[in-house]
């Protein structure tokens, strides 16, 4: 048995959860905030056979879309402030062992 977390982009987070429940996998779903973007993000905990792990990933990268966003740039403590293009969106994945696990 594995635990998925998986890190969506707001936007695509709808059909993902949707696509991963018409599959059969069942879900914990969290509102999360990045810490780059400052955006919204929805974070997924999946407990998933090891034989379905694969298909989880593949069911969330066929429904993610990756885009790309312009934020401001420059550090925290400049004046500068610059435009510079981002990759926004998508997904990040985590698969981790889980050692016990019960459902009661």
């Amino acid at each position: 048995m594995k635990l998925v977390i998986s890190i969506l982009h707001s936007d695509i987070a709808e059909s993902v959860g949707a696509a991963m429940s018409s599959a059969g996998f069942y879900a914990t779903k969290l509102s999360t905030v990045g810490g780059y973007l400052k955006n919204g993000n929805v974070t997924f905990l999946t407990g998933v056979e090891d034989e379905r792990v694969d298909e989880l990933i593949s069911l969330i990268r066929s429904n993610s879309e990756t885009s790309f966003e312009i934020m401001n740039g420059g550090t925290a403590d400049s004046f500068a402030s610059f435009p510079i293009e981002v990759k926004a969106g998508g997904a990040t994945i985590f698969v981790l062992p889980i050692e016990r696990f019960e459902k009661f």
